[in-house]
């Protein structure tokens, strides 16, 4: 709730990312298409674009490298830890965003 809150999401952004998690692949990659996230949430495909550039303003969503979007996974993690710090999310997410304390 405080990410949401902190964050300022809407409810659209709320859509993408409930979205984007039920095609998340293992590793907590994204891969879906905007207009995939469009069509699936019923939404334009410009505000799934806005929405996706705001969750990586909130490192709710990451960039690597190469351009893929990862899910941060200080958040939401696809697999366990052990096998989750192995991935490129990971790494990524450990320079970016501070550990959360839960």
């Amino acid at each position: 709730l405080s990410v949401i809150v902190d964050k300022k999401l809407t409810t659209t952004d709320l859509k993408v990312i409930l979205t984007v998690l039920d095609f998340v692949s293992q590793g907590n990659v994204v891969s879906l298409t905007h207009q995939d996230v469009a069509n699936k949430a019923k939404l334009v495909r410009q505000q799934v674009t806005n929405s996706l550039r705001k969750l990586v303003g909130a490192e709710i969503l990451l960039k690597s490298e190469g351009g893929s979007l990862l899910l941060n996974p200080n958040l939401i993690a696809k697999e366990n830890l052990k096998e989750m710090k192995a991935t490129e999310a990971y790494q990524l997410a450990a320079r970016k965003t501070p550990k959360l304390a839960f």
